[in-house]
């Protein structure tokens, strides 16, 4: 009904400076539109090769990084207890990331361990002879058996 009563459209029209405005405000809103649609795909790729506690653990520092630009820029106070929260946050992002690496390097240790065992095992595999019949050695029917630990695939769960 609005539109029918004040005609806004013939208003716009007439005014060249409110065209120009229009036009800015729709190219502004375009502009972050396309930003926040890359910023939303640049997420889901973060998350698709890390997991979603790393873009938690992002956005904790990105709203640090804002508070201190509050402060320091936009000269923003901070009482104690803001103080304490940032001090709370900023902890816990410094001791989950102790945790990941520690717990990065443990599964290096593992793998590498586990990498020796299975190379002992295989060499250990190739130079035994078989416990019922030496390689090389007839089975009964003229024919060598060959030594079946040789023949046999070894697979580890890392």
């Amino acid at each position: 009904i609005s539109l029918l009563l004040e005609n806004p459209i013939a208003t716009l029209h007439q005014d060249e400076k409110i065209q120009s405005e229009l036009a800015e405000l729709v190219a502004l809103g375009v502009v972050g539109g396309v930003i926040a649609i890359c910023m939303i795909l640049c997420e889901f790729y973060l998350i698709l090769k890390a997991s979603a506690i790393i873009l938690m653990i992002g956005g904790v520092i990105k709203e640090i990084i804002t508070i201190f630009i509050g402060v320091n820029f936009f000269h923003d106070h901070l009482n104690a207890t803001n103080l304490l929260g940032c001090g709370v946050v900023f902890s816990g992002v410094v001791l989950y990331k102790i945790t990941f690496h520690l717990q990065k390097q443990e599964e290096a240790k593992l793998r590498r361990d586990a990498a020796v065992v299975v190379r002992k095992e295989d060499m250990h595999g190739l130079l035994a002879p078989s416990s019922s019949m030496e390689e090389g050695e007839e089975n009964g029917n003229g024919r060598h058996r060959p030594d079946s630990r040789r023949n046999q695939t070894r697979s580890v769960d890392i």
